[in-house]
């Protein structure tokens, strides 16, 4: 996973060349991917109208090159800040309806949902929630020395990142970690701590970030059936060893 550039065009300037019925409230997309099971169910997604003109993108290129297949050749529908989910491969048609699409994806798959509970009853999965994750050192790592760079990246789906903090004592104490490279919305953000006392012996390191409306990585992530979502700082932590 990692942060790409982007080359298309704004999709609210296809609509409005097209003209948005004052009925619309919602934009569906359907990819060419192979019809899923006996029932040839298609993948579309819809997405609000508000998300839509305001930061959603058809992409055709990717770091100045043309759209990888892999990643959606020849057009692909980039909802920004929101998850993979939303943003349909392959595109071959955009339609605008008055309420949400109504369909497997939409209904049965991409919700928040608890066991036993009726999926299309479930929160749609949209926006990308606040998280941090540790890249360097992994989890089971032996170090030497009393100095370790404790590296990661932060992402905040919609918003910018403002703060990573670091603990290196399973969240008793935290400390600032340092932000690294270009500031982008919808980009990962790159940061690191550079611990200077590490002690011998076993270490739980946790990372929590900050976005820019004050909101706080949560300690552990609200569970669902099938997982999503989950941005815990616990879940991601890591265990080191100082010899």
């Amino acid at each position: 996973m990692g942060n790409a550039v982007w080359g298309g065009v704004r999709l609210t300037e296809i609509l409005e060349r097209a003209g948005v019925s004052p009925a619309a409230a919602h934009v569906a997309f359907e990819g060419l991917d192979s019809p899923l099971g006996s029932a040839a169910i298609q993948f579309i997604r819809s997405i609000p109208l508000a998300k839509a003109m305001d930061s959603t993108i058809l992409a055709y290129e990717m770091n100045g090159e043309p759209l990888p297949v892999e990643h959606g050749f020849p057009l692909r529908g980039l909802a920004l800040g929101w998850t993979g989910a939303n943003c349909v491969k392959w595109l071959s048609r955009i339609t605008l309806l008055d309420k949400p699409y109504a369909g497997f994806y939409m209904d049965k798959v991409y919700r928040i949902f608890q066991r036993g509970q009726d999926p299309a009853t479930g929160e749609v999965v949209t926006t990308i929630p606040l998280k941090s994750i540790i890249t360097s050192p992994e989890t089971g790592a032996n170090l030497t020395g009393n100095m370790v760079a404790v590296r990661g990246a932060a992402y905040a789906g919609e918003a910018h990142v403002s703060r990573v903090e670091v603990s290196v004592d399973d969240g008793r104490t935290w400390h600032e970690a340092e932000l690294l490279g270009p500031a982008e919305r919808y980009a990962w953000r790159r940061w690191q701590y550079i611990w200077r006392t590490a002690t011998p012996g076993s270490h739980r390191v946790l990372a929590r970030a900050t976005d820019e409306h004050g909101q706080v990585q949560p300690d552990t992530a609200d569970w669902n059936f099938l997982g999503y979502g989950n941005n815990g700082m616990r879940e991601h932590a890591v265990m080191i060893t100082i010899r």
